[in-house]
């Protein structure tokens, strides 16, 4: 695993795991193949030592460890050579050989079925000011990492009191798929989200209750580029859905064709205990075309630009987070899309072609603004406060980090 020179290349150092045992660092000399066979043991930790480097004057190596509190950066005076001795673990190529006995295997295609089922799930319990919802979540991946995919569904367990609610058996679900043998990876998803908002006055001009049902099915490719310090992803995307408005009056249907594109370049850094992105910048942009032409009930285009600043704050892993974020849909009333601006609800991508992309605005109710314009300024101040870093059993809770914010927020969402 990563191995290091010794500076004065007689010698590498690396982590080794003999006969299953915990991973330590061993000192290979390279200078005679015959003692290359006799690897010295540098550590003998119990909980692990892996990722080695060592100082230009050869006196101190570091290495990454693990304790009850995770990972983390340890470091020691490089041992005092003494007389090499085999670890339990070598033997000569010969006496392994006469050990092992012929194999007999025939070759099979690789099949991806017999590690994809999910071996674990997640509980969801997510809320807004207009509604309360619980359910699942379960993801697997085959072993070579060729196929992915997400599942998802939750209930509405709590809703607007005059709105028209779906039934115990309509769940909000999501499927996410992606191939990534390729270059690029292709994915596909599709969903079915409901929400609530404020609909036409009614004769006594009381606001009515409107319910919204978007059905949506989407593909698409991703490019990633990773680079050392930088790395960019781009996406290009079709998406066909159908909107469903219930309003006191009946229902109303639209139905919606989209290109879809989005860019996205990041240099912000996350540690082992950080709490968030601590140093650098993540900017992205998207646009969205709605053609009349592909068989939407409208023309509709869309563009948003988000960016994202991280400075280190005055303690460790402090962090000053600021963000930007503005956006704009122009065409047919029916079919543009509305901002909604309000709530705490995260905006984790720059990335994001929802209505709630740009919507952060603590102090108020979700949905409290809308608009097909929209600008948000949000600045935050995080700290840790205690890393319990501990789950329950096997069972899926976990408490890692417990963290304070301190924010500031400014919106404004507008028509015209």
């Amino acid at each position: 695993m990563t191995p290091a020179w010794r500076p004065d290349g007689h010698a590498v150092v690396a982590a080794a795991a003999p006969r299953d045992q915990a991973f330590n660092l061993y000192e290979f000399p390279i200078d005679d193949p015959l003692q290359a066979l006799h690897a010295r043991p540098l550590t003998t930790t119990t909980g692990g030592a892996t990722w080695p480097d060592i100082s230009p004057d050869g006196k101190t190596i570091v290495f990454v460890g693990y304790t009850v509190d995770g990972f983390d950066l340890f470091s020691m005076p490089y041992p005092v050579s003494g007389e090499a001795r085999p670890p339990r673990n070598v033997q000569s190529a010969q006496t392994r050989a006469a050990e092992l006995e012929p194999l007999d295997h025939e070759p099979r295609p690789y099949s991806p079925w017999p590690t994809l089922r999910p071996t674990s799930w997640t509980p969801i319990v997510e809320g807004d000011s207009t509604q309360v919802r619980v359910g699942a979540a379960a993801a697997g991946f085959d072993v070579l990492g060729y196929h992915a995919y997400v599942a998802s569904a939750s209930w509405l367990v709590s809703g607007p009191a005059a709105a028209e609610k779906p039934g115990a058996a309509t769940p909000d679900w999501t499927l996410f798929y992606a191939y990534n043998r390729w270059r690029p990876t292709v994915w596909a998803a599709a969903s079915s989200a409901t929400s609530f908002f404020s609909g036409p006055a009614t004769a006594s001009g009381t606001t009515s209750n409107a319910t919204l049902r978007e059905r949506r099915l989407e593909a698409g490719v991703l490019l990633p580029m990773r680079h050392v310090r930088v790395s960019h992803l781009a996406t290009v995307s079709f998406l066909t859905g159908v909107d469903d408005y219930k309003l006191p009056d009946g229902t109303i249907s639209r139905d919606r064709r989209a290109v879809r594109g989005g860019w996205a370049t990041s240099s912000a850094h996350t540690y082992g205990y950080s709490i968030s992105s601590e140093r650098g910048v993540t900017v992205g942009a998207t646009a969205e075309r709605v053609p009349r032409s592909l068989g939407s009930f409208g023309d509709a285009t869309t563009f948003t630009a988000d960016a994202r600043a991280y400075v280190p704050g005055l303690g460790s892993h402090h962090v000053v987070a600021l963000r930007g974020a503005a956006g704009v849909s122009t065409g047919d009333v029916d079919i543009r899309r509305n901002f909604h601006l309000g709530g705490a609800l995260p905006n984790a991508s720059v990335i994001d072609l929802g209505r709630n992309a740009i919507s952060l605005l603590r102090g108020f109710g979700s949905d409290t603004f809308a608009g097909n314009h929209v600008a948000l300024v949000n600045a935050d101040y995080r700290w840790p406060l205690w890393r319990p870093q501990r789950g329950a059993g096997t069972w899926p809770v976990m408490l890692h980090t417990v963290h304070a914010a301190g924010f500031a927020d400014a919106g404004h969402a507008w028509t015209g």
